[in-house]
């Protein structure tokens, strides 16, 4: 029979900011992986109370400062009640983090959500750059909150070629004619 040992157990030195306390305090350690030739630590943890992607990264870089480590990795895991706790802000991260181009195409992006379904519709093009990653964030996602997360995209006015060119230059000339 194992005992269960909790987040704050494991990280004794570790001080979470309080809004972040109650979180943290019964976070449950699902699996770690230690190296320590590479002081490098990767903890799973489950907990009732969202943590926002935000939160445990800043939890990453206090932790690893306190214990001296060159990596520490926070899996965090919910319960599906938890799902629509998440923000469009976490979401828009998670391309982010996969693809730096995705910010400029998520730029003015409107976000909706009917249960586990997440459609992001874009405010121009750069539907392409989005598409090639929602395989992974919604794999991601499901891990994370064990829901069937299904994400769609709705390009704005995708304009190729000749329509591209022309609105192009529709732009140009007005921007020319405003000048002095």
């Amino acid at each position: 029979m194992s005992e269960t040992i909790t987040f704050l157990q494991m990280f004794s030195e570790y001080a979470p900011p309080e809004e972040l306390l109650t979180a943290f305090s019964q976070a449950a350690i699902v699996a770690a992986d230690l190296d320590p030739e590479n002081r490098a630590v990767s903890v799973a943890i489950h907990s009732e109370s969202y943590i926002s992607i935000f939160d445990i990264q800043k939890a990453e870089r206090d932790i690893a400062a306190l214990y001296g480590l060159r990596r520490l990795e926070l899996k965090a895991t919910h319960p599906a009640s938890a799902f629509s706790k998440i923000t469009d802000e976490e979401l828009m991260h998670l391309f982010v983090s996969r693809n730096s181009m995705a910010r400029g195409t998520l730029a003015g992006a409107k976000w909706q959500r009917d249960g586990e379904n997440i459609t992001i519709f874009l405010a121009a093009n750069g539907k392409q750059t989005l598409m090639e990653h929602i395989p992974s964030v919604e794999r991601e996602l499901r891990e994370k909150f064990a829901v069937p997360v299904t994400i769609t995209v709705e390009a704005g006015e995708a304009l190729e070629g000749k329509a591209l060119f022309e609105a192009m230059e529709s732009m140009r000339s007005a921007v020319m004619e405003a000048m002095p």
